[in-house]
């Protein structure tokens, strides 16, 4: 698993990861699939996270997002701060990866 801090919104939305890969963003909005369900269905390929500043993404950004192929996904009910919602996340890939 590799970390890759702070890229700007507009280059993750241009970037091409293939298509085998998931592209899903964490978005407190998105109600009807979660982080953990996305990772589930997409366990032979590759996912990139996208976690959003503090206040998370607005509504323009997450339609934004959703025309570029990523997927809005989320935490469940819970709304952290960026930092926690990326150690979180990270937490949950590598668990349902089999590396906790």
């Amino acid at each position: 698993m590799q970390v890759d801090m702070e890229r700007s919104f507009a280059e993750l939305l241009e970037i091409d990861f293939g298509p085998s890969h998931s592209k899903c963003f964490l978005w407190e909005k998105a109600k009807s699939l979660t982080l953990a369900e996305a990772i589930s269905r997409q366990m032979d390929g590759g996912v990139f996270l996208m976690i959003g500043p503090e206040g998370g993404f607005s509504d323009e950004e997450a339609t934004l997002a959703l025309g570029s192929g990523w997927q809005a996904v989320s935490l469940g009910d819970l709304i952290l701060r960026a930092e926690t919602a990326t150690i979180t996340a990270v937490a949950v890939i590598n668990h349902l990866l089999g590396r906790m």
